[in-house]
């Protein structure tokens, strides 16, 4: 059987994918934080990063090029062009818990591409409103008080409690599944940059697109401006 967790980290073995998958054309790993396929490569295993997003993996095959033994490719995480038991461990980062509805099928792709024994992984945020970076987006939309935009909803709007999330990971057949909090520290952009720099992983928000659709100038500034307010 699988043993699944939340968190990553003490692999013995050399070989596993990793993934994170947007409904639309956003990059995973804007920013300045380091996509975890880099991470695994850089101690020397053996990656198969994947992406439906050809953005997403042109970025990760930058950020991969100095290391050995990996791939990047499009493919969906609901349908792994993977054989059975081929892997020692799966995970996602921030990704199947988007999927909603089709989480189930994705997590059992997951199980079925790692071999018995091995780990299935699954990161999630810590609350519904996800990264700290969404706060003064959240702000913005909501000081611009547009109808026809609305106000802002959590990016999280199926987010899973930590005993669900391990209940999903059972129901797919993993076993000694384990939850545990982590604490991580990242750079966000300053506030002049702010906007620009995350607007492809803002993009995710209907209500993002549709403020920066009817207000561009106006709602880039307010949102520069409560970064500013929460940085000060």
């Amino acid at each position: 059987m699988r043993s699944g967790t939340g968190t990553t980290g003490r692999w013995r073995q050399q070989r596993w994918p990793s993934w994170r998958r947007r409904a639309d054309g956003s990059s995973g790993g804007a920013g300045k934080t380091r996509p975890e396929a880099a991470w695994q490569a850089e101690r020397g295993y053996s990656v198969r990063a994947i992406d439906t997003s050809p953005g997403m993996i042109r970025r990760a095959t930058e950020r991969l090029e100095p290391y050995s033994g990996w791939s990047a490719e499009v493919m969906d995480a609901l349908d792994l062009q993977y054989g059975d038991n081929e892997f020692d461990a799966a995970f996602s980062v921030f990704g199947v818990v988007f999927f909603g509805p089709g989480m189930a099928k994705a997590l059992t792709e997951m199980v079925r591409v790692v071999r018995p024994g091995g780990v299935v992984s699954v990161v999630n945020w810590a609350s519904p409103m996800g990264a700290p970076f969404f706060l003064p987006v959240a702000r913005a939309i909501d000081r611009l008080d547009d109808p026809e935009v609305g106000k802002f909803v959590a990016p999280l709007t199926e987010y899973l409690e930590r005993l669900e999330l391990g209940r999903a990971l059972i129901d797919v057949g993993c076993v000694d599944v384990r939850s545990e909090g982590v604490e991580g520290v990242f750079a966000i952009p300053n506030a002049e940059t702010f906007m620009d720099e995350l607007d492809p992983i803002f993009r995710i928000l209907p209500r993002y697109r549709a403020a920066v659709a009817k207000a561009p100038s106006c709602f880039r500034r307010d949102g520069r401006r409560m970064q500013t307010k929460r940085r000060g």
